[in-house]
């Protein structure tokens, strides 16, 4: 049986976060493709999602190849952190831990950047 799995060897063990959204997008992709030849994957990655983008794209070109699918591009596009602050500010950050530009506060709310999600597929015509 052929290892699905392979992974510099400077590594022990794969990230498996990264492995395993991987492997959630290729089910998707498959599902949604069907039968046509998938030529990009697009990902939108928002900073705050936990998800690093070159395992990531690493990963998912690997099940991709696994599958069937050579040659797939794979784009993650960066989504930032927007959120909410109680003193009534709405501002964008690349980090959890940084506070409110207005008042220096940590009660906000986040509207976006913990999402990893597929926005487009690319198929061949025919």
């Amino acid at each position: 049986m052929k290892p699905l799995l392979r992974y510099p060897e400077t590594r022990r063990e794969p990230p498996i976060h990264e492995f395993s959204v991987a492997s959630s997008i290729a089910e998707l992709v498959e599902h949604h493709a069907g039968s046509q030849r998938v030529e990009k994957i697009t990902v939108d990655n928002g900073v705050l999602s936990g998800v690093f983008a070159d395992s990531l794209v690493f990963y998912l070109e690997l099940i991709m190849e696994e599958k069937g699918s050579k040659g797939v591009k794979v784009e993650v596009r960066e989504v930032p952190a927007r959120c909410a602050c109680e003193c009534g500010e709405v501002y964008e950050t690349r980090r959890f831990t940084d506070p409110c530009p207005k008042c220096g506060g940590f009660k906000r709310r986040i509207e976006s950047g913990k999402e990893c999600m597929v926005e487009s597929l690319e198929v061949a015509d025919g």
